[in-house]
Formats: C-alpha cells, structure tokens, sequence
C-alpha cells in the first residue's frame, strides 16, 4: 500500500487529501487503511481491477466508486497518419511550444468550467466544475512554472482551440492532460486524442510509444483511443471518501 499525501490538494480542492495505491501484494486491512487515511478530509484509494476483495471492504468502509481509470499505449508506428478523420482534424493545424508567460496565460484565460467534465472531481457533487477547471488550470500553471512537462497549444487556422501537456522520457511520450476549449466547434475532439503523434512527427522526435491515462466516464474519449488503435493496458478503479474533520 502506497501512501501519498496530496499537499497540492489543498489549494486545487481546499481539502487534505491522500492517495492509497493498492498494489499486487496487498491484503485487505481496514485498519491499516484507517491509519494511513486518518487526519484527511479527501480520500482517493486506486485498486487494481479484479481486485473484488477491496471492492467489497471498501463498500463496507463507506467508500464509494467515482471512476475507472483506463492506461492506455500505443507504439507510434501503429499509428495511421494517413486516417480521413486523422487528415481532417491536423489541417492547418498548428502545435507551438507555450514556453513564453504570454503565451501560456493567454492560453490559459480559455481553460473555463466546463473544458473538463467528465473527471471525478467534476463528476462528484462533494465538488463542483468551478473545483476541477481549478484544478486543472494549477496542474498547468505548475508545469509551465517547473518546465516539469511541455505545455502545447491547438492552433486551427491561426485559432487557438486547446492545449494539452506531455513529458518525454528517453522514447516514451506521456500525455498528461489536454482538451479543447468550451467554446470550441464540434468535430476538433480528435485533437485531444492524436495531439501528442502530430507533435512527434512535426518536430521530428525519437517517441517510439506514447502513453497515457483516461476515465471511463468520458466514454466519447475512450471510443476516440479506440479508434486510433491505442492498446488498453490496464484498468484502475477509483473509490473515494469524504470525511468531516
């Protein structure tokens, strides 16, 4: 059992928050679990699926599940540059760097409530969209702040219309957040999902296989994974907890 104390959480949620990763080896202990979650107000547990012997005492410890976690990898090689859907979305596209403060904070100003609406803060009536658009927006803002991930932007015909970050590690790409703005048409959702290949290819990067991490909830999206070929790796499900302190 994993034990991560989620200090930036305090700012994003306003709450002490903690993270139990259940790994392979771990037993089902309600006590151990009340010990490493005591003090906090917002608890995450993540339990490998298959895993019904934590489903069931999680249940009984009044946890409830908010989200199946799906990860998700795709060798680029396997990618079809060449799809119609593919060749629509990358038209006029441009995917710069938003490496300056002006250009990050404009940027910025368009990541709105409604943007991300399908995750489990959004989704949990504890919190509200005004709490995961904030969320999101600081995760940005400490990336760009750290250089800890490269943060894009979704240029359609000199239009910004989204953005999204990713860190590259040796030939491994990992995407790590992106969407469209609220404000943008329909039709540009592919881009959240073939951003990270159409920035390889244009800046000729050594990525042999990107990966990254979706919700269930947002089934639209994972039909998208799906029908650009990604690989579903493994499934996490995701129960929580609200305690008042």
């Amino acid at each position: 059992m994993k034990v991560t104390n989620c200090t930036w959480e305090l700012a994003n949620l306003g709450r002490r928050t903690v993270e139990i990763l259940i790994e392979p080896t771990d037993a089902p202990d309600p006590t151990a679990l009340a010990q490493a979650t005591k003090g906090y107000e917002y608890i995450v547990v993540k339990v490998p699926a298959g895993r019904v012997d934590y489903n069931i005492m999680l249940a009984k410890e009044q946890y409830f599940l908010i989200e199946t976690q799906i990860s998700l990898t795709q060798n680029i090689s396997n990618f079809d540059f060449d799809d119609r859907l593919v060749r629509c979305v990358s038209r006029n596209l441009e995917l710069p760097i938003l490496e300056s403060d002006h250009d990050f904070y404009a940027a910025l100003e368009h990541v709105t409530p409604g943007m991300f609406v399908a995750d489990r803060i959004a989704l949990d009536p504890h919190f509200s969209l005004e709490d995961s658009c904030r969320r999101y927006k600081n995760w940005f803002t400490s990336a760009h702040n750290d250089r800890s991930a490269t943060v894009i932007g979704y240029k359609v015909n000199g239009t910004l219309v989204g953005m999204g970050m990713h860190r590259l590690v040796g030939d491994v790409l990992y995407g790590l957040l992106g969407g469209t703005f609220a404000d943008t048409p329909m039709g540009l959702g592919l881009l959240t999902v073939c951003a990270g290949q159409l920035f390889v290819r244009a800046n000729n990067l050594p990525v042999k296989t990107i990966e990254t991490n979706i919700s269930a909830n947002n089934t639209q999206v994972a039909e998208l994974y799906s029908y650009c070929h990604y690989t579903f790796r493994a499934y996490t499900q995701v129960y929580v907890k609200h305690v008042t302190i």
